[in-house]
């Protein structure tokens, strides 16, 4: 289904006009966004004692689907990503108030991905979803995380 809209959105040949309303047709809303926030809360949990107060510099937002230049922009459909300079790349001078990073949440890209998952598979996956963005902020990978002990048990792959 995601090779079939993806070649929708992204045609080899420019034949086809790109309608962002017939692309957002194809999302329903299924998973309440306070489930989601409470989700985010659990995967911050995963985070090593050392990072939790870091990862509070990061705000999480949810959106329904990408923008059209977000889609562009990437070449691809995101479940998430990440804005912001990673904490490896910011010199002592960096001034926070200038650039606030973040990580945006695609609700109903996410909705679509989960639903033939069970509530505790979609429960993981989202989890991990998460950790995955928040990695970016530190500046590595998740599966770095957990090979350096950083994540406190190995989460489920995507």
């Amino acid at each position: 289904m995601w090779k079939k809209i993806k070649n929708w959105l992204f045609p080899k040949k420019q034949k086809r006009i790109f309608s962002y309303d017939k692309f957002a047709q194809y999302f329903e809303n299924t998973i309440p966004i306070n489930y989601i926030e409470e989700l985010i809360d659990d995967a911050l949990k995963y985070l090593p004692e050392e990072f939790q107060e870091e990862a509070k510099n990061v705000w999480i937002d949810i959106e329904d689907l990408p923008s059209m230049d977000m889609l562009k922009q990437l070449g691809q459909i995101p479940y998430a990503v990440y804005c912001g300079i990673p904490v490896t790349k910011k010199g002592v001078m960096f001034a926070p108030q200038f650039k606030v990073d973040k990580i945006i949440l695609y609700k109903k890209i996410i909705e679509r991905e989960c639903e033939n998952k069970t509530e505790e598979e979609s429960r993981d996956w989202i989890k991990r979803l998460i950790i995955h963005e928040m990695s970016h902020h530190f500046g590595f990978g998740d599966e770095f995380l957990f090979k350096c002990s950083l994540l406190k048990e190995k989460l489920p792959d995507i």
